[in-house]
Parts: C-alpha cells; structure tokens; sequence
C-alpha cells in the first residue's frame, strides 16, 4: 500500500465518524511540514500527512506518528548503511512518538 492508497483507505474510513485532512506537495511545506516534503521529494509518490480526528474535544488529545508506514516508497535515505541493518526493528516496534495533551 502506498501513500496515495493509504490516504484513500484513511478517508474512507473517516467518512464513518471522523474529521479528515490531507497535506501533500506544496501544502506540506505552507503547513510547515518542511522535512516531510523535503524527504519524500526524491520519490515518484509524494508524500502525505493524514490528520483523523475523531471523539469529544474537550478529551484528552493522542498523537500517534506513524512515521514510515508506507516504508521504501523511493524517498531520500536519511540513514547511514549501518542503521539499515535495524530497519526491520525500526519499522516494527511500538510507536516512536506519543504525545498527551
């Protein structure tokens, strides 16, 4: 599945209960998403930030980064070889980011 195809899946599932956005291209960067685009550019599939929200406002609030799910989608390597040798690890563990508000 790739970013364009996630996206899609994502939006169909929000129609059911959620709040929708999508930053791609150009948007990336006016949105201040700079590194997001700067990374993806080098890919033939741009690149994209879905924003779901759904449940009460007044809750607390979750971020899940769910950086890489679309891993090897022809972006730049930020890595050095060395740290390809854990990617699998990298990709498959708990997520890298929560953030509580």
């Amino acid at each position: 599945m790739g970013p364009e195809q996630l996206a899609q899946a994502t939006h169909d599932l929000a129609k059911r209960s959620a709040q929708f956005q999508l930053h791609r291209r150009d948007d990336l960067t006016r949105q201040n998403f700079p590194l997001i685009y700067a990374v993806g550019m080098a890919s033939p599939l741009a690149p994209r930030l879905i924003d779901w929200t759904w449940g009460d406002p007044a809750h607390p609030k979750v971020t899940l980064v769910g950086k890489g799910v679309c891993f090897d989608t022809g972006g730049l390597d930020l890595k050095p070889s060395s740290g390809m040798l854990i990617m699998k690890k990298d990709m498959g563990g708990p997520p890298t980011c929560w953030r509580w508000r």
